[in-house]
């Protein structure tokens, strides 16, 4: 299967909609602090437009036989004051179709992401998995990332 690698354009809102939801919908179910009724309510069309509209952010997505089958966005940030680098590139959004994972769509999104961020001259790039997502979690692994730190969260 080919795959291209390209930036987010309008006429793929709906297509990549579809492919963030059912996820939002799942960390919904697994994670307490993410509230369901919010995520209903969201207008993702607008909030991916709006996103994708920032000067320090963009969105990429993985298209295969003219279908968009995983995406990822990449938000250029200031680091924590604490860290040696003053930039960092974070990843967030990050789907791929459920029916196409273990194919290479995830690996070649986030060596795309990895490229922009060799290009902008960004020696770090983040992103936030959560405990449950044990697939997202290995392939970030697999690709040398390291699991810096963890964040507790206690519901009161």
């Amino acid at each position: 299967m080919k795959i291209i690698i390209r930036p987010l354009n309008k006429r793929d809102i709906k297509e990549v909609s579809k492919l963030l939801l059912p996820m939002w919908f799942e960390h919904a179910k697994k994670e307490p602090l993410v509230d369901r009724m919010k995520l209903e309510k969201i207008n993702l069309e607008r909030y991916l437009i709006k996103d994708a509209k920032r000067e320090k952010g963009l969105f990429l997505v993985a298209v295969a036989q003219y279908k968009i089958i995983g995406v990822i966005k990449l938000e250029v940030r200031k680091a924590r004051n604490f860290h040696k680098k003053e930039e960092q590139l974070y990843l967030d959004n990050f789907a791929v179709n459920p029916k196409l994972r273990r194919q290479g769509v995830g690996t070649k999104l986030i060596k795309a992401c990895l490229e922009f961020a060799h290009k902008k001259k960004i020696k770090l790039v983040t992103c936030e998995v959560y405990s449950f997502n044990k697939t997202s979690k290995k392939l970030f692994q697999k690709l040398k990332f390291r699991d810096t730190f963890s964040f507790y969260s206690k519901k009161l």
